[in-house]
């Protein structure tokens, strides 16, 4: 079924658009067209201007998924409040609206494979050394900050974090701090509130021996298809490894 969109009537410069109360209360009776009609609302319903919110979609989309009979939850209470009269089961309308496709690391994988905290995140993005985009509506029902999978490797490859040498080293990352500091190099992040980062190069220059990017950046892709995320979403991981010497 095609649903015909809601026009204004008038388009003026500077002021909201007006629309003809009969075309608005057309399009009212199409969105209740497969409601129930209840007396009372169950409970944990919510009208379809709250959905919206709620699932960061736009109303026309949620209007012609209920004028459409996609939302079986649907129903009214026949009260004369307009499209807040029409109610549904938010977690049956999160599966029904169309989710935004993605491809990179969450903010939250991001911590577990860089060996780094929030605060660091946050920085990293504010200084443009890692891109993020903002995804409204995932299948994780929430806005997500998604790093890109090109920022990661462009990370991996100038930067290695003091958490990253630890694990390659098996030793706590106190002790490689002291050791990066004996050898008087310069971190990258240096207020206490931070993960300890160097620029990879002068690590390397310095005669420490460190593991290669491609090695690191092989070692992420292996943990974070096999310990932090469910293998049905690894078809959304175009990783290509770096050679072993990046």
């Amino acid at each position: 079924m095609q649903v015909k969109k809601l026009r204004p009537k008038f388009e003026l410069h500077g002021i909201a658009h007006c629309y003809h109360p009969d075309d608005i209360l057309k399009l009212l009776d199409e969105t209740k067209r497969h409601a129930a009609v209840v007396q009372y609302i169950p409970d944990g319903y919510v009208d379809l201007l709250a959905l919206c919110i709620r699932t960061k979609c736009p109303i026309d989309v949620i209007q012609e998924l209920a004028a459409c009979g996609e939302i079986k939850t649907l129903c009214t209470d026949r009260s004369d409040c307009g499209f807040r009269s029409v109610y549904a089961d938010p977690e049956e309308v999160w599966d029904a609206v169309p989710t935004e496709s993605w491809s990179g690391v969450t903010k939250k994988e991001l911590k577990e494979l860089l060996r780094i905290n929030a605060s660091t995140i946050k920085l990293l993005v504010e200084e443009n050394i890692l891109e993020i985009k903002i995804i409204e509506r995932s299948h994780h029902r929430r806005a997500l900050g998604i790093v890109s999978i090109n920022s990661l490797k462009q990370f991996v490859r100038d930067y290695v974090t003091v958490g990253l040498i630890a694990v390659d080293e098996g030793i706590q990352s106190q002790a490689v701090s002291r050791k990066l500091q004996d050898l008087a190099l310069q971190p990258v992040t240096e207020s206490p509130r931070f993960s300890l980062i160097y620029k990879r190069s002068d690590v390397v220059e310095s005669g420490y021996i460190v593991s290669s990017a491609g090695q690191q950046f092989q070692a992420m892709v292996t943990r974070l298809q096999t310990e932090l995320r469910d293998p049905a979403q690894c078809y959304q991981l175009p990783f290509e490894t770096m050679g072993a010497g990046s």
